[in-house]
């Protein structure tokens, strides 16, 4: 599948042309933007650490007119205005009421309100206890985020990059990309590890400041 080439990181400014479109969020990405004809009024975005899942649910932000709420606000019934008719629960695995939150669930859905949530895993990888619970949110309209190909890895290894002002070479990003997990989680961790000791010893990310970075950290 052909890339297109967009901006990565999540800062509430970001702008959809902003975004790294690949097959691994495609299907996400059309959802979202296909609302408000959803065919659940529920939906859940699920993948790793830094798989883009916030920058999804800001888009839908500017597109729906959302409100963010968080774990708290599904004890507080008047903060639930059916008025703003959209909202956006991020991280919910966070929410330790299971009963409070399959009342919240419920009042979203027999409203005809609309719902984005977030979370690192599908719903029945939540440990989730209660039955009732685990089962509306495994039928409600949960979106994938699959680990990136090396292409994907590329580009955002190289955004990541540009992001903090570093210069490296291509073929030092291509070098690791075939040495570390294809996970969002390890680009973004090896960015950091490569950024604070090229900092900390006052030297360029080459391949051979790569090769000893990584064999320090294996």
């Amino acid at each position: 599948m052909s890339q297109k080439s967009f901006r990565f990181d999540f800062d509430e400014e970001a702008q959809d042309e902003d975004f790294i479109l690949s097959s691994s969020n495609e299907y996400a990405y059309k959802f979202i933007n296909n609302w408000p004809d959803w065919p659940s009024n529920i939906a859940l975005i699920y993948g790793e650490k830094s798989s883009g899942k916030t920058y999804l649910a800001n888009i839908w932000q500017r597109i729906s007119g959302a409100k963010f709420i968080d774990s708290q606000d599904i004890y507080l019934n008047n903060k639930l205005d059916i008025n703003d008719k959209c909202y956006i629960l991020e991280d919910i695995e966070n929410v330790h009421d299971e009963a409070a939150f399959f009342h919240f669930f419920n009042k979203i859905k027999e409203s005809g309100c609309y719902l984005l949530m977030t979370s690192p895993k599908h719903p029945n990888k939540m440990g989730i206890r209660l039955a009732d619970l685990r089962s509306r949110l495994s039928a409600c309209a949960n979106l994938k985020i699959t680990n990136p190909d090396n292409e994907l890895l590329k580009q955002i290894f190289f955004k990541k990059f540009v992001d903090r002002q570093l210069k490296v070479e291509m073929n030092v990003i291509e070098y690791l990309i075939t040495r570390i997990e294809r996970s969002f989680g390890a680009v973004q961790d090896m960015v950091d590890i490569l950024d604070k000791e090229a900092l900390k010893q006052r030297k360029n990310i080459t391949i051979p400041f790569a090769k000893k970075i990584l064999e320090l950290s294996g």
